[in-house]
């Protein structure tokens, strides 16, 4: 028995759009996932080789600014406060963790000036199919 697929309609609706780009959201940030067991590319011969032994935890990190220490540790204390009762102090650790990263990206995103002249990197042209 043949399976039967589903048609995309020529008109889709905002749910349908919606869902579609979660879809498209949730898969980018599962794809770098999977990619991790890849092989990187050898280091050029001028930069210097280092073990994963070699380093240390926080010889990579750069400290927070004040702001984002605060906002790092009001995220953290909301999140205990709803699921700290349902979270293993392992689970606390790497909630913190994550939310470290996070607040890192945030800020260096947020020190970016950009103005009202500067254009879009992409711009969604949507074209219908001719029929």
């Amino acid at each position: 028995m043949p399976k039967k697929t589903k048609e995309i309609p020529s008109n889709p609706s905002r749910r349908a759009f919606a869902r579609g780009a979660a879809f498209v959201a949730a898969g980018a940030v599962v794809l770098p996932k999977f990619s991790e067991g890849q092989q990187a590319p050898p280091p050029s011969s001028s930069a210097p080789v280092t073990t994963p032994e070699k380093k240390s935890p926080e010889a990579g990190e750069k400290k927070l600014s004040a702001t984002a220490e605060a906002e790092l540790e009001a995220k953290y204390n909301r999140i205990v406060s709803t699921y700290g009762n349902r979270l293993s102090a392992e689970q606390k650790e790497e909630v913190r963790r994550q939310l470290t990263d996070q607040v890192k990206a945030l800020e260096s995103v947020r020190a970016a000036a950009i103005d009202n002249s500067v254009q879009p990197a992409t711009v969604l042209k949507i074209v219908r199919g001719k029929a």
